[in-house]
């Protein structure tokens, strides 16, 4: 149990009042005058012990990025395959090591640990509605959905590779470790098995990731938004992060919804680039964390660019009644350098449901 403290000598943050999108929220920054340009003293300090947390709430509404960061977080992980073992999602809560199990925690439901929604079960109307019963390059599939041939194996689908949607990414626990891979519709077999054996279903809960902002027509009843000043990178020339933690409330069919988010924004004059990062972000209760999770990104998207901004983000459906807060832990890799160590980040300003 631990509260989202102040760090000893940083100044106080400005609250400011949060744009109902990520888009907006940058815009403002600029106007601001808050931009990654902007220094001011960082502090590194020791990763402190995992956080506690309150019982989770299975089977609820989810967005689509929450479930593609839930993937992303075991294959991080790099577990071993196994039928009769489970492993922790972020919060805890375990879940069967096989692909359906994998599904199950990506999409955070129940039964969890060894008693995991089978394939089988997975295809059924009790999680999810059927998409097409023979997948194409023409079907509607979108990020969190799942390809599943019952009995055998299931996949979740991430994004398209192409714009011709002849090829796809895809997380798979089929196999040690898991896998995100480029899957093509011109193949005969999917993970092993025929790729006419498999049906996409949309699991029933999902939300897109739209939902709650300004041109999904939702309306914003409050919110809040705290930006740290930017931190220099001591020992790399050109290269600022700047940590934000936000959070607000909408509502959305008549459900309040806790949006939580962590971004970092750099630039870079010189010949020092970022490779990658490593999010933790946490939403805490009467400052107690309820629910935390990680974003991480090394790859050609971000590659030794000289500017750019990554967020790390997750929603609480119908928080429960209390003050709600949000901080974090950032790490960084300068191109061609090691990793940074942790950086705290100072928790964002309440907000009361």
């Amino acid at each position: 149990m631990h509260s989202a403290r102040k760090l000893p000598g940083a100044a106080a943050p400005a609250a400011r009042r949060r744009g109902p999108t990520r888009t907006g929220r940058l815009l403002l920054r600029a106007a601001l005058g808050l931009g990654a340009t902007a220094l001011a003293t960082g502090f590194l300090m020791p990763l402190r012990a995992p956080a506690a947390h309150a019982d989770a709430v299975y089977n609820q509404k989810i967005t689509r990025s929450e479930v593609i960061a839930r993937a992303q977080y075991w294959l991080d992980e790099s577990l071993t395959y196994s039928q009769n073992a489970t492993a922790d999602d972020p919060s805890g809560t375990s879940y069967r090591k096989d692909c359906s199990g994998y599904v199950s925690m990506a999409w955070h439901l129940d039964p969890t640990g060894l008693s995991a929604p089978n394939t089988n079960k997975l295809a059924t109307s009790a999680y999810t509605t059927e998409i097409s019963g023979s997948p194409s390059s023409s079907t509607d599939l979108e990020a969190g959905d799942i390809l599943d041939d019952p009995g055998q194996h299931t996949f979740l689908f991430s994004k398209w590779a192409n714009s011709s949607h002849t090829e796809f990414y895809a997380y798979s626990f089929g196999s040690t470790p898991v896998t995100y891979k480029e899957v093509s519709f011109s193949a005969t077999d999917w993970y092993s098995h025929p790729r006419t054996n498999y049906n996409a279903y949309r699991y029933n809960n999902i939300m897109d990731d739209s939902a709650g902002t300004s041109a999904s027509g939702k309306a914003y009843t409050s919110g809040n938004c705290t930006a740290e000043a930017s931190h220099p990178v001591s020992g790399v020339s050109g290269l600022a992060i700047e940590e934000t933690t936000c959070d607000e409330r909408v509502d959305e069919g008549g459900h309040a919804i806790l949006y939580v988010s962590e971004d970092i924004s750099w630039t870079g004059g010189g010949s020092d680039k970022l490779d990658g990062y490593t999010l933790h972000v946490q939403a805490q209760k009467n400052n107690v964390t309820q629910k935390e999770d990680y974003c991480s990104n090394v790859d050609a998207a971000i590659d030794a660019a000289s500017s750019g901004s990554e967020s790390c983000y997750f929603d609480i459906i119908d928080p429960a009644s209390g003050t709600w807060t949000a901080d974090g832990w950032l790490h960084a890799e300068p191109h061609n350098g090691n990793w940074l160590g942790p950086q705290y980040v100072d928790g964002a300003t309440s907000i009361s449901f």
